[in-house]
């Protein structure tokens, strides 16, 4: 995003802000860049209270906000998980457009901000039993749930990571040429292997598809695990959510241990065939080389700054071993 983008951004939030006159007078600043740009809006008293995200433009059409919002206002409703709760505009709409020039218009979401801490990969593995019951209720639903006629989200789906137009952006946008081709031999053995694994309703619906670390918040004192950031979410494999979780430390030796219990806490809810555990190097490989072009496409957002030098280097690190069937099995 230029600069340009993030000062139009600062102009949207101030103008979707017209449209909720209880924040009238409040303070809001800048919390996150990233596909969008969040902000956070504060009471008079200077407690953060709620989040307003402004849309990149060009990432979703207004349906498809749409259907991220009744899936999210559906979850909160039919599930027993906690999810921001989204908050209408004085137009009792829960999608606020504001007109930046003719020929640029912006959407933007305020929900409930939640407070709490996020995990890091240093934690407790023992932790991410939670994440992995989560993503399991959060699946169920899925199965259970009858769509809007209208609703459009897209997929995570070979084709969306590896096409002629990944999402993303290539992965081999900053490789040398030898690089470039011992990873095109690693999109190849995804790819066959995702493919014999196939879809079906049991393990392919619409995901979260950003179960990363950020994108749980945990209350406290009670430690209490709110998913947020919905912005992604698609139709794709059950456990590329499993994939999501690891995002950017998937080549770190506590991964397996990570993994482990993910999966005691999603089998707790639902149960997972021996197929389905078979898939999942595959699919993890599948995310890194997603986040691959990710971080080679999107220079200026931090993380993507603090990662880029040593990125590539444990990919190729991770991609030998999975090439070489030694990682842990499940």
């Amino acid at each position: 995003m230029t600069q340009q983008h993030l000062e139009t951004s600062w102009l949207a939030a101030s103008l979707a802000l017209q449209f909720f006159p209880e924040f009238s007078t409040s303070k809001f600043e800048l919390i996150n860049v990233s596909e969008n740009v969040t902000f956070k809006i504060y009471d008079n008293s200077g407690v953060a209270t709620h989040a307003l995200r402004v849309h990149r433009p060009g990432y979703h059409s207004r349906i498809e906000i749409l259907s991220e919002l009744a899936w999210i206002n559906s979850i909160a409703k039919d599930t027993g998980l906690s999810v921001p709760k989204v908050v209408r505009n004085e137009q009792n709409r829960y999608l606020t457009e504001v007109l930046i020039s003719e020929s640029n218009r912006r959407y933007c979401v305020v929900t409930r901000y939640v407070q709490g801490v996020e995990l890091t990969d240093e934690d407790s593995p023992d932790r991410f039993y939670s994440l992995g019951l989560i993503a399991a209720k959060l699946h169920l639903h899925t199965l259970g749930w009858s769509e809007p006629s209208w609703f459009t989200r897209f997929s995570w789906d070979l084709c969306d990571g590896f096409g002629g137009s990944p999402r993303w952006g290539t992965w081999w946008a900053q490789l040398d040429d030898i690089d470039k081709k011992y990873l095109k031999v690693v999109e190849d053995l995804i790819s066959s292997s995702l493919v014999r694994y196939g879809r079906a309703k049991d393990n392919y619906g619409l995901i979260h598809a950003d179960m990363r670390l950020s994108n749980v918040i945990w209350s406290t004192p009670d430690s209490h695990p709110t998913l947020i950031d919905f912005d992604d979410c698609g139709y794709g494999w059950f456990l590329y959510d499993l994939a999501t979780t690891v995002s950017f430390f998937e080549h770190k030796e506590q991964v397996p241990e990570i993994v482990v219990k993910w999966l005691e806490g999603y089998e707790s809810v639902r149960l997972l065939s021996d197929e389905d555990k078979n898939a999942i190097w595959s699919l993890i490989m599948f995310r890194r080389l997603l986040l691959l072009g990710w971080i080679q496409s999107h220079p200026q957002v931090t993380v993507c700054q603090q990662l880029a030098p040593t990125f590539a280097y444990d990919t190729l690190s991770l991609a030998d071993r999975y090439l070489r069937n030694d990682l842990a099995k499940f």
